[in-house]
């Protein structure tokens, strides 16, 4: 019986040497009042395909603090790279009061240049805009990780 006891230990320590686990946390319930974004997919500058979707990860983080309720990009009314290029009507028509766009370009070296825009649709004007090099061919550092947090937990 001993041995048995020792062979069960032997191969449980076997098996969770090698587990590795990731936990991920989703809100899905909780704040009725999640505010509707349009989170506009960055307009890459740069010659072939963009190191990274540095959108998508915004549209991650917004979805996750439970405070925003991202578009679909298959459900955005239009595409724009800049604040001049926004339909406002056709963002409030869908029920959207704020849109991020902006734009990735490389600066060599592996260095990127990103530039974006937090546009009031209801107003009709920009709330703030800025740009941001990140370097070392990382577009999404974890410093980085939501360029625009601090502007967004404002409104």
């Amino acid at each position: 019986m001993k041995k048995l006891g020792l062979w069960i230990a032997l191969i449980t320590m076997a098996f969770s040497a090698k587990v590795f686990a990731s936990l991920e946390i989703v809100i899905t319930e909780g704040v009725d009042s999640a505010r509707p974004i349009g989170v506009v997919p960055f307009k890459w500058k740069g010659q072939g395909s963009m190191p990274g979707d540095i959108s998508k990860v915004v549209m991650a983080d917004l979805m996750r603090s439970g405070k925003f309720n991202p578009v679909s990009v298959d459900k955005m009314p239009q595409y724009p790279e800049t604040v001049e290029q926004v339909s406002f009507t056709a963002w409030a028509t869908l029920g959207v009061d704020t849109v991020l766009v902006g734009s990735i370009e490389p600066q060599g070296g592996e260095r990127y240049l990103v530039s974006y825009e937090l546009i009031d649709v209801l107003k009709g004007q920009v709330d703030n805009g800025q740009s941001k090099v990140l370097k070392d061919g990382n577009l999404v550092s974890s410093n980085d990780h939501v360029l625009a947090a601090r502007q967004l937990c404002k409104l």
